[in-house]
């Protein structure tokens, strides 16, 4: 799945002409045993992050979580504009518990 979301991002930053880098910003441990911090960044916005004991997998999980938040911004774009043809703030449209 994880690997997946990496193909699915490259493809939504080359469709839109975006830059996509995936950046270590931390490794922490001993060098035996490391774990890597990864984030995505899109046009130099932090999007998603992973941790791990690999690089490799570190990415990969930056990405699943980066895809998550793409996924998630589609759906507003679409859901707010409706909102707001029908006068309601993204506040009113969320059910309360009773």
């Amino acid at each position: 799945m994880e690997r997946e979301c990496m193909g699915k991002i490259n493809s939504y930053c080359q469709r839109n002409k975006l830059q996509l880098d995936y950046v270590t910003v931390d490794m922490k441990g001993p060098s035996h045993d490391p774990e890597f911090k990864v984030v995505v960044k899109i046009d130099n916005v932090e999007y998603g992050s992973g941790s791990a004991k690999s690089k490799k997998e570190a990415k990969e999980l930056a990405a699943k979580k980066t895809w998550e938040m793409i996924e998630q911004q589609k759906d507003e774009e679409i859901y707010l504009p409706l909102l707001s043809c029908i006068g309601m703030s993204r506040v009113d449209s969320v059910p309360f518990s009773s």
